[in-house]
């Protein structure tokens, strides 16, 4: 539940980003500032991403610092609760959750666990080694 929550506040903080950038991009194509618009776009996050540079030029300092906090200091902490969900031993035949055996792994609701676990894993992952980085600044 911490990796799954941890990954939610992170696209969280990639989307307020976006739409910040995209709205300030808005208003200046509406005073019809374009040359500045395009080159606003560029430096984005969304530009960043898009076009392959890194280089993301206009950011909120807050979302930085938050982006930075959930990517960067508690990605340990994150990786090993998503992981744990996963780790099974086998005891007497039966494959048992190894922090709590009482739960037999892949059945009843390990499944919705388990499965919950490897999506925010592969979301919490990417965005954390390489999208993050850009905000670092």
């Amino acid at each position: 539940l911490i990796g799954f929550c941890a990954c939610l506040s992170l696209m969280l903080v990639f989307t307020i980003q976006l739409l910040t950038e995209m709205r300030t991009f808005g208003n200046m194509k509406r005073r019809n500032l374009s040359k500045d618009a395009g080159r606003l776009w560029f430096y984005s996050l969304p530009g960043a991403v898009v076009y392959g540079h890194g280089d993301v030029r206009a950011n909120l300092e807050s979302l930085s610092l938050l982006a930075y906090v959930l990517s960067d200091m508690l990605f340990i902490v994150v990786i090993t609760k998503q992981l744990l969900v996963l780790t099974c031993v086998r005891e007497n035949g039966d494959l048992l959750l190894l922090i709590d055996k009482s739960i037999t792994c892949w059945e009843g609701e390990h499944r919705f666990y388990a499965a919950l676990s490897l999506i925010s894993f592969a979301i919490y992952v990417p965005l954390s080694s390489m999208i993050a980085p850009m905000l670092d600044e």
